[in-house]
This record gives structure tokens, C-alpha cells and sequence, in this order.
């Protein structure tokens, strides 16, 4: 039983820190969207409008799955074969 409980602590512990570690890149995606992007030209001519918390969350997830490094992943084009 002692077991069980520790791996239910580490499970909760992980999720809590990538948790943390999404708020933690969240508010300065969300920062940079709406304060350093709102006087550009940008926001005038296509009307952007400031990000909240969870869509700043939601683009962090977006560019890095897009971003994200594909080293390790087996490739299904067989140009280079």
C-alpha cells in the first residue's frame, strides 16, 4: 500500500510541475502578445486583439508541437532511401 501511495504522490507531483512549468511560459507569451505587439502597425490594420491567459497557454502548446524537434522520430518519406 506504502507503494501505491508513493506513486499516486509522484504522478501528482509531476502534473503539478508541468502544471506549473505551463503557467510559468503562459504569462510571458501573453505579455509579449498583448503589450508588445498592440502598438505595432499590425494590430491597427488587422485588428488583433489582446490574448487572455488561456489562449496564451494554448499557443504555447500549438508552436511547440509545430516547432518541436522531430529528432528520434522515424520518417515515413522514402525520398532519401
Amino acid at each position: 500500500m506504502d507503494k501505491f501511495v508513493a506513486g499516486i504522490a509522484v504522478v501528482i507531483g509531476v502534473l503539478g510541475l508541468v502544471f506549473g512549468l505551463a503557467l510559468l511560459f503562459a504569462f510571458p507569451t501573453m505579455w509579449a502578445v498583448n503589450y508588445l505587439f498592440s502598438a505595432s502597425f499590425l494590430v491597427f490594420v488587422f485588428g488583433v486583439a489582446k490574448i487572455n491567459f488561456w489562449r496564451a497557454l494554448v499557443l504555447n502548446f500549438i508552436v511547440g508541437y509545430l516547432v518541436g524537434s522531430r529528432e528520434g522520430r522515424a520518417s515515413k518519406c522514402s525520398i532519401h532511401d
